[in-house]
């Protein structure tokens, strides 16, 4: 997660996307090395034999490095990228960041448009 005490350099790490998924292809990247992205920004398409998943970034701040390559197989706690936050201020950080990469996880561009935002902050 970010926060104002993260560290500067963090790699981010393959989560589990579920469905006793342990390994996934790199799809396509949507970022380089060098590249600044936002929280949320859309980071790389990994697919498995059961699910298509976007992985987004879960904090502000470029991207240093990319472990692996377009089509590679990648295990599920695998580092696949790292980013540097160390311009982020603390302002920039959410403010519950209790959230961790599984945050950062969105179903394939098809299922998006299949599935209306619902507001169930009444029944919380």
């Amino acid at each position: 997660h970010c926060s104002p005490i993260a560290l500067k350099l963090q790699s981010f790490k393959m989560p589990d996307i579920g469905e006793g998924i342990y390994e996934v292809e790199i799809k396509k990247w949507h970022v380089k090395a060098g590249d600044h992205v936002k929280q949320f920004d859309l980071v790389c398409d990994v697919a498995s034999d059961k699910a298509s998943v976007e992985i987004k970034s879960y904090c502000d701040g470029e991207i240093k490095k990319l472990h692996y390559s377009t089509s590679d197989m990648v295990k599920v706690g695998s580092a696949i990228f790292d980013i540097d936050t160390a311009g982020d201020s603390a302002e920039a950080a959410p403010a519950n960041s209790s959230s961790n990469a599984q945050d950062a996880l969105a179903p394939a561009k098809a299922a998006d448009a299949a599935v209306p935002a619902v507001n169930n902050s009444k029944y919380l």
